[in-house]
């Protein structure tokens, strides 16, 4: 199913130095779950915990919490579309500051 992919996506993206991305499938998939009434396997969850500590460390909670939120409003249909387009290098406020030294 569509949705746990987009939560799997987010330690790829995770490993692959984007940690936005990943907060924002993060997001997307937390809330496809809840609108589904459905939730994370047992067996998922130590996973997708650590993933997602990994990601508030990278980022801060703050902006982890903006860009999970980011998600959280997609469509499914657009967090799928996100996640099947090429990485680009980022144009949003939330990467750019990432870039800052």
């Amino acid at each position: 199913m569509s949705t746990w992919t987009l939560s799997e996506l987010a330690g790829p993206e995770l490993g692959e130095g984007r940690p936005e991305r990943g907060a924002v499938f993060v997001g997307a998939a937390d809330q496809a779950l809840s609108v589904m009434g459905a939730a994370r396997h047992p067996g998922d969850i130590p996973e997708h915990d650590q993933i997602v500590a990994e990601l508030e460390a990278q980022l801060g909670p703050e902006r982890f919490r903006r860009l999970r939120q980011e998600g959280a409003r997609l469509t499914l249909d657009e967090a799928v579309a996100l996640a099947l387009a090429s990485p680009s290098p980022e144009t949003s406020e939330d990467a750019r500051a990432s870039q800052t030294p």
